[in-house]
Formats: C-alpha cells, sequence, structure tokens
C-alpha cells in the first residue's frame, strides 16, 4: 500500500510537473514573438533614424549653402548702395 501511495504521488507530481512545463513553454513562445516584434521594430526605428540623419545632413548643407548667398547677395547690395550714394 506503501508503494502504491508514493507511485500515486509521482503520478500527480508528474501531471503537475507536465502542466508548468506546458505553461513555461507558452510563455517562452509569447515571448520570442514579442523579441521578434521587438526586433522588427528596432530595425524600423534604426532604419528611420539614418533617413532622418541624412535629410539633416542635407537641410543643414541646403542652408550653408543659403547662407553664403545671403552673404553674397549682401555684399552686392553694400555695393550698389554705395555707388548709387556717389551718383546722388
Amino acid at each position: 500500500m506503501r508503494d502504491a501511495e508514493k507511485t500515486r504521488q509521482l503520478r500527480v507530481q508528474i501531471l503537475f510537473l507536465e502542466d508548468e512545463n506546458d505553461e513555461l513553454q507558452s510563455q517562452l513562445a509569447r515571448n520570442d514573438e514579442r523579441i521578434d516584434r521587438l526586433e522588427k521594430s528596432n530595425e524600423d526605428i534604426q532604419q528611420d533614424s539614418e533617413v532622418s540623419s541624412s535629410n539633416l545632413e542635407s537641410a543643414q548643407s541646403d542652408l550653408r549653402f543659403a547662407y553664403r548667398e545671403i552673404e553674397t547677395l549682401k555684399v552686392g547690395l553694400d555695393i550698389t548702395r554705395a555707388q548709387m550714394k556717389r551718383r546722388y
């Protein structure tokens, strides 16, 4: 009788462990899916960041070019004003 009770207890314990294992396997699968989504999201964010960085560099270059043009036009305007003052 003692062996039968011990066997029954071991079988119950095995059932609990199998159930716990199933739950842990399910959690692992959900976590793997979450990791995959986060990795994809991270890749998308990195790509967006690279595009934004490239756009920023281009805008900065355009701004420097426009600033140089403005400075050149200011010098030309100053020269024109000086010439106009001499005429009148």
